[in-house]
């Protein structure tokens, strides 16, 4: 019996190699669920680690978010008075 794990047909993954000039985004997560209450930093904008980027109200209270990574806001995945769930991404930072 064949497993399919053991065959390399199943999981096609390929490793993209990074070019010079490329960007890799990565995602700022939210802390807990709750409702995004207001947004602290814009597209574009540069930020730094330990920047605030988001407050996330949850049982009447406010939570920051904050960046774990310098790097620019790509874009955000979520808008504003929305309910996010517990890990949800948040927004997209570029280097």
């Amino acid at each position: 019996m064949r497993s399919c794990l053991a065959s390399p047909h199943v999981f096609p993954f390929r490793q993209r190699k990074r070019t010079r000039g490329s960007s890799v985004a990565r995602n700022i997560n939210a802390p807990i669920a709750g409702q995004l209450i207001a947004r602290l930093v814009q597209e574009g904008d540069e930020v730094t680690a330990d920047t605030e980027v988001a407050v996330v109200e949850s049982m009447k209270m406010h939570i920051p978010v904050s960046a774990e990574q310098a790097g620019r806001v790509s874009r955000w995945l979520v808008e504003e008075r929305t309910t996010i769930a517990e890990g949800q991404a948040l927004l997209a930072l570029e280097d």
